[in-house]
């Protein structure tokens, strides 16, 4: 959760035996959105309305990065199946995000993928923004879809 506070302890184990805890570490408190988040996605995401959220939005939730390509019939398969697990999360009270990388050729494609899904995106017209985020998380596009998961 941003703004909070966590210790962390380990607990080694050697062969089959369990060591004793270590002290706890000192507080290392989160942060707003990791620096990464802002690199790589730019200040803005959009939603299948087309409403603009500040990068802030994602602020201590797990992020998943999408990549997928509408006219991709893997997709077609995944997509949905995403969203189901989107709401099971949701109703779960998990805290988390779904950004889509679109792969999509052209802007009406992307509108088709986003239409009705719960998911934030690179917005279509940022497309040096997505082809860095692609290049980045080293996604080959012949190979989708693609989810990569960041607990912040």
């Amino acid at each position: 959760v941003s703004g909070v506070a966590y210790e962390f302890r380990v607990r080694p184990r050697i062969g089959s035996k369990w060591e004793a805890w270590s002290a706890p570490s000192q507080p290392i408190t989160t942060l707003l959105v990791a620096p990464f988040f802002r690199n790589i996605l730019g200040n803005v995401l959009v939603d299948a309305d087309t409403t603009q959220h500040r990068i802030d939005s994602i602020a201590g939730k797990t992020v998943a990065f999408y990549f997928a390509n509408e006219r991709a019939q893997s997709c077609k398969v995944v997509t949905p199946q995403l969203v189901q697990f989107y709401f099971q999360l949701k109703a779960a009270g998990k805290e988390f995000c779904i950004v889509l990388i679109s792969l999509d050729a052209d802007e009406g494609a992307f509108e088709v993928h986003m239409e009705g899904k719960p998911f934030l995106a690179v917005p279509f017209s940022e497309s040096e923004l997505r082809e860095k985020v692609t290049t980045a998380c080293g996604i080959n596009e012949r190979v989708l879809p693609k989810l990569l998961v960041f607990a912040e």
